[in-house]
């Protein structure tokens, strides 16, 4: 973009940006949305604090990659998985990896939501965390039930014991990694968590268990309880119902809708 000043930039110079990221950096659809992704990020913190009027990449188009919806492996675990998971994490003894599953599956939470997340966000009482960054920047409230609140503070309790300095956060990694210009420490990775779930997924059989399978599971479930659609789509954070029936639930949705349909039909 030529060394622009941010504040100056286009969506003409934007689009011409993600044309560069493909045609001379050969770069895949999926990295270049990420790429735009992280963009659209930094303008809405800008739009936040007024110091620009508005977010050209959100007007750009994102590439489709049309290999990856039929690449990338969806996994749904049954009511019986999730047991015999818990069962399994609960003999493995390892309390900050029972906490997270627990926490991902009870709150369907993004793996970037609970790698960020901070003691200070929980209310206990209320079992809800509070102001947590997910997709886009945006300010969501997750809600966990009282299993996982009793192994959060179990978790929290563990490190006070064990005088296990976590930088105020939930999840923290065995290295610790700190941001140069101030040593302080940073937020566990998204791709610790993805080792994570892999672990715990080899514990029922399930190796290729990711956050976001969690996070499938957890919205699939609910529904398969009779949760409504639309009250999932608002605890999943989506901005479009349709994405909720796409990729978080395990039947078409015409098959949902006709299972709906004849449930309260008359």
């Amino acid at each position: 973009m030529n060394d622009k000043c941010i504040l100056d930039i286009t969506i003409d110079d934007i689009e011409e940006y993600a044309y560069y990221l493909k045609a001379k950096r050969d770069n895949s659809p999926r990295t270049i949305s990420r790429v735009l992704a992280v963009l659209e990020d930094i303008y809405a913190y800008l739009l936040r604090k007024d110091m620009v009027k508005s977010n050209p990449v959100s007007c750009v188009k994102r590439p489709k990659d049309i290999r990856r919806e039929h690449e990338v492996k969806r996994i749904f675990l049954t009511e019986e998985q999730v047991e015999d998971l818990k069962l399994k994490l609960e003999e493995c003894g390892d309390i900050q990896l029972q906490t997270y599953i627990n926490f991902s599956l009870s709150t369907a939470a993004r793996a970037n939501a609970c790698a960020c997340l901070k003691w200070e966000q929980i209310d206990f009482d209320k079992r809800m965390a509070l102001d947590v960054m997910e997709k886009k920047s945006k300010l969501v409230t997750l809600y966990f039930n009282k299993y996982t609140r009793d192994l959060l503070l179990k978790l929290q309790e563990y490190r006070k014991e064990n005088h296990i300095n976590d930088g105020g956060y939930v999840f923290v990694s065995n290295r610790y990694r700190y941001y140069e210009d101030t040593g302080e420490k940073t937020h566990i990775s998204s791709s610790t968590l993805v080792k994570w779930a892999n672990k715990a997924g080899q514990l029922i059989s399930v190796p290729d268990l990711s956050p976001h399978d969690l996070r499938r599971t957890s919205a699939n479930l609910l529904l398969q309880r009779g949760g409504d659609i639309g009250v999932v789509s608002l605890l999943l954070n989506h901005e479009n119902i349709s994405t909720t029936f796409r990729y978080y639930v395990n039947k078409s949705q015409n098959e949902y809708l006709k299972e709906y349909k004849d449930k309260f039909d008359f």
